[in-house]
């Protein structure tokens, strides 16, 4: 090889070596930049988790206060808009307050509004919902034609408010007369309710309500314009407590035993059997602060700590309604044997509607009677 050529050789290979290096200096240049920016932002993220780390026990506790007060938000509300549960809840209405509801419309159930469509505001979520769910916001509503005195008329409002699982009055109309000292007039009512597959409706299992009745529109639990003939008369329409004796194959139990204004039955116990049950009814307590238990047959309520009883709210009276029914056909065997224990420092007022005088045909067979008890005839 020539020094030509060997000169060439050198230069070619001068040249490649000072090429490769600018390559690969721009090839180290750009993955270094890359690199820099990726620790930059790496550095970001591990600043902002480790801030966010450090509030950990912050978020924790704010998520469960969160979550409780939406699973409260959620539960002032029911989970359906059933016309039995609009029916039972007048009923409710009247028993505790005295009201006489006199006519009522009950309308068609639609939905107003739909949730988990809200966008995320979460950069890194943009666009998507902030939560999946099926609930959907129903209502309906619903106007009512009422009867009773003016603070009557306030518990019933106060009632609506406390009681009414999101109902709203959206107007009210009232007439006074100064000869019976009563207020008449009508309300138009819209209720609200959230259904979903997490939100089974409502099951209205409708026991405090009389079985048969010679004339469906005469009612044998309210006086009319509000004359008390006589103390029984207050507990027909305003009683704490209730028992019912109902013909053998009614629809409903034979016997059934509850507190007024319970809508979910919850305190309802009762019996089929078709024999004469054994019904003991117990009342303590003294100063407000009163207890209650009760047992049908082998029911017992509460289920727990029956002998402690359950708390029982009440007015300034203590008032038991006992309803019977006529008798029906020979196989009618429904009755009872009743005991009744008042421990507490109010008089347990009751009366008996509806049984048979005869001693022979009666349901209602009074046992025992301790404690301050007076019957009403």
């Amino acid at each position: 090889m020539s020094d030509r050529d060997k000169k060439l050789l050198i230069g070619l290979l001068i040249a490649v070596i000072l090429g490769g290096s600018w390559w690969l200096s721009g090839k180290l240049k750009t993955e270094n930049e890359s690199l820099s920016k990726e620790l930059n932002e790496l550095q970001i993220r591990y600043t902002d988790l480790d801030t966010k780390n450090g509030q950990s026990a912050t978020y924790k506790k704010n998520t469960e206060t969160n979550t409780t007060e939406f699973n409260k938000a959620m539960s002032d509300y029911n989970t359906s808009l059933s016309q039995e549960q609009l029916l039972m809840f007048y009923t409710a209405v009247e028993k505790s307050t005295g009201v006489w509801l006199n006519q009522m419309s009950l309308n068609s159930v639609s939905e107003i509004y739909t949730f988990g469509k809200i966008g995320s505001s979460n950069p890194s979520k943009r666009g998507q919902r902030v939560y999946d769910t099926d609930n959907i916001g129903i209502t309906t509503t619903s106007n009512v034609s009422y009867q009773c005195t003016y603070d009557q008329l306030k518990d019933v409002l106060t009632y609506l408010r406390d009681n009414g699982k999101k109902v709203t009055v959206n107007s009210i109309s009232y007439s006074y007369a100064a000869g019976t000292d009563m207020v008449s007039g009508t309300m138009a009512l819209s209720f609200f309710a959230i259904k979903g597959s997490d939100r089974p409706p409502m099951n209205t299992d409708v026991k405090d309500v009389f079985v048969g009745t010679d004339n469906i529109f005469n009612s044998e639990t309210f006086t009319p314009n509000g004359a008390d003939a006589s103390y029984k008369d207050k507990i027909i329409t305003d009683y704490d407590l209730y028992l019912i004796v109902n013909r053998t194959g009614a629809d409903k139990d034979a016997v059934i035993c509850g507190q007024s204004g319970d809508m979910t039955n919850q305190t309802v116990v009762s019996s089929n059997s078709g024999v004469i049950e054994n019904v003991t009814i117990t009342v303590t307590g003294t100063e407000g602060n009163y207890k209650v238990s009760y047992q049908v047959g082998s029911k017992q309520y509460p289920a727990e700590n029956f002998a402690e009883g359950a708390p029982l709210v009440c007015g300034d009276t203590l008032d038991l309604l006992i309803i019977s029914s006529e008798r029906g056909t020979d196989s009618d065997t429904s009755e009872i044997n009743l005991f009744i224990k008042n421990q507490s420092d109010m008089v347990l007022n009751a009366a008996i509607i509806n049984d048979n005088p005869d001693p022979e045909l009666s349901r209602i067979h009074l046992q025992t009677m301790e404690g301050a008890v007076t019957f009403y005839e």
